[in-house]
């Protein structure tokens, strides 16, 4: 008859041995379960972002189960085209005995760069009441569509009868809905508050500006002893070739600007010099000389009515 005690310890050790062997073998099975699993891996990122114009780099894969590379057993599919924004996969199946697992990983192409839009004039313009904004070209180019000029959209305020500040905004968006804008500053002036003469009888320097831009700019020489007022002036005349007559002197002229009740700007062919600081011994009886070709420029330009203004 088998004692009590020691049946009951003999089951004590057979469950124990039960347990141990089902744990072991339920450690196994997890174990290659995880190598299966595990084996199996892409390395990088899963989902790629790569920007237009950059180059793919392919960081592969792990296909390893059992310590045993089963690389050739990975077959790969992909429709990656990095030349064309998109959403592209890249497919790594691997098939081995009865286990066939497919891992991909997402590409998308896309573009980030904004275009290039390029305006050849002034972004600040000053115009004339009625006047016309100067001639610009206006060009778009884009990094992945190219030329798309053709999609520059024009928002505009500009009112040219009336006086004024305005913008005139180009905008223009690539297919990947990258935007820019560029705006030009219109300002609508009356006439001769944005064009003028200006004379600086210390620098011996006149400038003519045109719609607030300096258009002309030459040396003078201006009169002796202070004989050249200083002041606000207009223009009130203008003569081709004629002489003008003092007291001593006669003194024949191509281009003549009247100005001040006598004087003008107008050529000096019998000057050599002119910008230099001995004018207030060998300058004019008051006028303001200029080089021929200066007082030529000027006189193809000048309207009766610009202002003059000569200051020290």
């Amino acid at each position: 008859m088998i004692n009590k005690n020691v049946l009951i310890k003999s089951i004590i050790i057979f469950l124990f041995l039960c347990s141990t062997i089902l744990g072991i073998i339920g450690f196994a099975y997890s174990k290659t379960k995880k190598q299966v699993d595990n084996g199996f891996y892409l390395n990088g990122e899963n989902d790629i972002i790569l920007e237009y114009g950059d180059k793919y780099e392919e960081a592969g894969f792990i296909a390893n189960i059992n310590n045993k590379s089963l690389t050739r057993n990975v077959q790969i599919d992909s429709n990656v085209n990095i030349n064309k924004v998109g959403d592209y996969q890249i497919k790594y199946t691997l098939s081995y005995k009865s286990y066939k697992k497919t891992l991909i990983r997402n590409i998308r192409v896309a573009d980030h760069t904004f275009p290039t839009l390029n305006i050849n004039c002034d972004v600040n313009q000053y115009i004339s009441v009625n006047g016309k904004m100067q001639d610009c070209k206006i060009t778009a180019n884009d990094n992945y569509d190219k030329d798309i000029t053709d999609r520059i959209i024009v928002d505009s305020n500009l009112n040219t009868k009336k006086v004024g500040d305005y913008k005139v905004t180009y905008t223009v968006s690539d297919s990947s809905t990258n935007k820019v804008s560029k705006t030009i500053n219109v300002h609508v002036r009356k006439k001769f508050d944005i064009t003028y003469v200006k004379v600086s009888i210390s620098k011996q320097k006149l400038e003519y500006y045109q719609n607030n831009k300096l258009v002309l700019s030459t040396p003078i020489t201006s009169g002796r002893n202070n004989y050249t007022k200083t002041g606000n002036f207009k223009v009130i005349n203008k003569a081709r070739n004629t002489t003008l007559k003092g007291a001593d002197y006669e003194s024949f002229v191509q281009y003549w600007m009247g100005y001040g009740g006598g004087y003008g700007l107008h050529d000096a062919s019998w000057r050599r010099r002119f910008g230099t600081k001995d004018y207030n011994i060998y300058g004019s009886h008051g006028c303001i000389n200029m080089p021929t070709n200066a007082a030529k420029k000027l006189y193809n330009m000048i309207e009766i009515g610009t202002p003059i203004y000569i200051k020290k």
